[in-house]
């Protein structure tokens, strides 16, 4: 269900309708927190979060998501056992 969710905030996100993809995004990462299986997908939802902040121009919502998605990389790193060079 968290994958769905991620799409449908992809859709609105289209539509320039942050508020509500937002809203899918944030509940798709909270589905998939615990789901080691799907690490890969709760980075690339956590990353499009802080780009939907952007967009919404709210910098310290997407500033703080971004230190949230930081941890989910290292987290998907740690399960993939190959670090990577960080920017």
């Amino acid at each position: 269900m968290g994958i769905v969710l991620y799409s449908i905030a992809r859709i609105y996100a289209a539509q320039r309708r942050f508020p509500e993809a937002e809203k899918c995004l944030r509940e798709s990462i909270d589905m998939l927190q615990d789901q080691k299986i799907h690490l890969n997908m709760l980075a690339t939802a956590s990353n499009y979060l802080v780009q939907n902040l952007i967009a919404q121009r709210r910098y310290d919502d997407a500033l703080q998501a971004a230190h949230e998605t930081e941890e989910v990389n290292r987290r998907y790193e740690e399960a993939a056992k190959s670090p990577r060079p960080s920017a």
